[in-house]
């Protein structure tokens, strides 16, 4: 890692995008499982979750009050909730419209972003220092 690697790092990782990058994923997992949680046969809801289930709730394993700590410490998360909340509703048009190429067209950014962050050759978090 260069100079320029480690400084960009240090910024990353104290500015509010990075922060609200980190706080989305559990703020999302939330509302699946509240929504899961509250369905009327939540034992059959679980019992057939799947995959799809498990990657999108693990952050979810993570004890409410410490995920509540650092997430209101982040106003910038506030943004990004509302900006999922308008996605998702946006998503929930296309399929109450039955329309296959706008939900394609609303999950197409999805699928290139978690492409990209799977052919990241810069390891995990982890593995960056930052002095």
């Amino acid at each position: 890692m260069t100079a320029d690697d480690l400084e960009l790092a240090r910024g990353l990782l104290t500015d509010g995008f990075s922060r609200t990058a980190e706080a989305l994923p559990h703020l999302l997992a939330g509302a699946l499982g509240d929504v899961v949680a509250n369905v009327p046969q939540r034992e059959l809801a679980v019992s057939v979750a799947a995959g799809s289930f498990r990657d999108g709730s693990r952050v979810s394993a993570s004890p409410p009050q410490r995920t509540a700590e650092f997430i209101a410490t982040n106003r910038d998360a506030a943004a990004a909730a509302r900006q999922a909340a308008a996605r998702l509703e946006a998503a929930a048009t296309a399929i109450e419209n039955g329309d296959r190429a706008a939900l394609a067209q609303w999950l197409a950014p999805g699928a290139e972003v978690r492409a990209e962050f799977e052919a990241r050759d810069s390891g995990s978090v982890s593995d960056i220092a930052v002095a």
